[in-house]
C-alpha cells in the first residue's frame, strides 16, 4: 500500500521510462514510477536520490528531479555508484531513514 511507504532512496535511477533500457522488469518499473511522479512530489522531502557525478549508463541529469532530495556521490562508474552508495556511504542512507 503507497500510504505505507515513509520514505523512498533511489541510486543512480532514471525517472524516466523513455531512458533506453534492455530489462522489461526495469522498464516497466521505471514506467510505473513516471506516472506516480505527480503523487511522490507531495512528499517530496520522504525522497532522496543518490548518483553519482558522471555516470555512462543513468546520466545525473535524469537521476535529479526538482524538489526531491539530491545527494551526489563522487564516484562515475554505474555500478559502483550502487556499490559505494550501499556501502562506503550507507550512513548517509542511515541517516536519512532515522531523520
Amino acid at each position: 500500500n503507497p500510504t505505507d511507504i515513509r520514505k523512498v532512496v533511489t541510486i543512480a535511477t532514471p525517472y524516466s521510462a523513455a531512458h533506453r533500457h534492455q530489462n522489461r522488469h526495469l522498464i516497466r518499473a521505471l514506467a510505473e514510477l513516471e506516472r506516480n511522479l505527480p503523487n511522490m512530489r507531495k512528499k517530496a522531502r520522504r525522497i532522496i536520490s543518490f548518483y553519482g557525478k558522471r555516470d555512462s549508463v543513468v546520466a545525473p541529469e535524469i537521476s535529479q528531479l526538482s524538489g526531491f532530495r539530491h545527494a551526489p556521490l563522487p564516484m562515475s562508474v554505474h555500478g559502483l555508484i550502487i556499490t559505494s552508495a550501499l556501502t562506503i556511504f550507507s550512513g548517509r542512507i542511515d541517516a536519512f531513514f532515522r531523520e
